[in-house]
């Protein structure tokens, strides 16, 4: 199950160009919440880095890991479902 996960990560990735609806591709042209999603995932991904790299007990993982990396996780999620709405307009 793990290596279906794996692949399918993978191959998401590799569709990525195509899913992308919006008129700008450029980052420099596109508005302060796309570039607010942009800095939340890159504040979630050194984090969690330097968190998988540190020694697992229950109070980084639990305490710390879990609730932040939630809510940078879902807020990222969140403005990048605002900016296809306003990009739609529906």
């Amino acid at each position: 199950m793990g290596v279906i996960g794996m692949g399918a990560a993978v191959v998401l990735i590799a569709l990525l160009p195509w899913l992308d609806k919006g008129e700008v591709k450029s980052v420099r042209y596109r508005g302060p919440i796309f570039k607010t999603a942009l800095v939340l995932f890159i504040i979630a991904f050194i984090g969690l880095g330097i968190l998988g790299a540190m020694v697992a007990t229950d109070t980084r993982t639990f305490e710390f890991a879990h609730p932040v990396s939630f809510i940078l996780h879902s807020s990222r999620y969140a403005v990048l479902y605002q900016i296809g709405y306003q990009q739609t307009g529906s």
